[in-house]
């Protein structure tokens, strides 16, 4: 599959004195997952282990979260050494927009508290929270070295550039126990980034999936299935269904908080992530256990829907996260597969804002 082009189409740069830098609206262009609004991610209750919170303190006092400061987190980060003020892509390497002229105050996390009075400068938080996120406590953890989220949906294959909204199907089916309606949240989240054409093969964020679902809900597959066309809104008797399929609410974890994700999941809920797929991955068959990053450069979201402390990876290492994939049965193991948790430490496939999201 050839690697998508990653380009920065369009910024907005807030500005309320000289003083203070706002945050930067992004799109990506030719990107299935686009980036979730920091200012709102903010905002929304961040679930957080006593595992967690120790484990950012002792990074924290390493000084090695950001180490050049440019707000891609080291783990992350492909360019770790890029010159203080210099504009990064989500990769963490300089991009063809010149830095800013303003190099004195900075808002790494873009959440609108500057870093210089912000307890939390890489975690969007609220203002009232100093600039720290809302947390809440997990479930309680879990006893067991594994566990497989059982009755879930077959897994589909994606037409356009769902792949976000077909993350989100596989939340709310199975939090109703119904087999949902992609094509009604894809087709209301899409973005449209003005250029005119066809908006089929564009993406959608995942915070635009989880708002869709708590605000409208989703209605059954079998009262709307893929009908080819993207920019069919939904009805009247769909909106009226999918009002009685609401979510209350999400939340979102740390991408590092093992100890947490896996009570996320014990409790028999999938989990939303953003992340980098390499050819091998996308390529992968029956049995095949993603251990090593190729770099690759295509944004996709899939579900958590498992874990295994004592899977062996066949590399030498063990433990792995199951993930549910958007490729249709065809792919993988029917459309699961797994990523080694020294994969996933390593940070260097992961994407989007440190996150990831649940359905409350």
């Amino acid at each position: 599959m050839k690697n998508i082009l990653i380009l920065i189409a369009a910024f907005i740069l807030f500005s309320c004195n000289n003083n203070t830098k706002k945050p930067e609206t992004v799109i990506i262009a030719n990107s299935e997952v686009q980036p979730d609004d920091p200012l709102k991610v903010a905002n929304i209750p961040m679930l957080v282990s006593e595992q967690m919170v120790s484990y950012r303190v002792g990074a924290r006092s390493k000084g090695n979260l950001d180490s050049d400061k440019d707000g891609v987190r080291d783990k992350f980060d492909r360019c770790p050494n890029t010159p203080l003020g210099t504009k990064v892509d989500i990769y963490g390497c300089p991009t063809v927009t010149p830095p800013p002229k303003d190099t004195t105050v900075y808002d790494h996390d873009m959440d609108g508290v500057m870093d210089s009075v912000d307890n939390c400068p890489l975690d969007p938080g609220t203002a009232a929270n100093n600039g720290c996120p809302v947390t809440a406590p997990p479930p309680p953890p879990t006893s067991g070295s594994s566990y497989i989220i059982s009755n879930l949906p077959t897994p589909k294959s994606q037409l356009y550039g769902e792949c976000v909204a077909f993350t989100g199907w596989a939340l709310i089916s199975k939090k109703f126990a119904e087999e949902m309606s992609i094509p009604y949240i894809y087709n209301q989240t899409v973005f449209d980034f003005g250029y005119g054409g066809n908006i089929c093969g564009n993406g959608t964020s995942m915070q635009t999936v989880m708002d869709l679902l708590v605000n409208k809900g989703d209605c059954k597959w079998s009262t709307w299935v893929y009908n080819g066309d993207c920019a069919i809104k939904p009805n009247a008797n769909q909106d009226l269904e999918a009002a009685g399929y609401k979510i209350p609410g999400y939340s979102r974890i740390s991408l590092m908080d093992r100890t947490t994700i896996k009570s996320v999941i014990s409790s028999d809920r999938p989990i939303m992530f953003a992340y980098l797929a390499d050819d091998q991955f996308v390529a992968a068959k029956a049995g095949f256990i993603w251990t090593t990053d190729l770099i690759g450069s295509l944004v996709h979201c899939s579900a958590i829907v498992g874990f295994d402390d004592n899977k062996d990876c066949g590399d030498g290492s063990k433990g792995a996260y199951k993930i549910m994939q958007s490729w249709g049965t065809g792919w993988g193991d029917s459309g699961f597969s797994w990523i080694s948790y020294k994969l996933w430490d390593s940070g260097t496939i992961l994407a989007g804002n440190g996150s990831c999201y649940i359905a409350n």
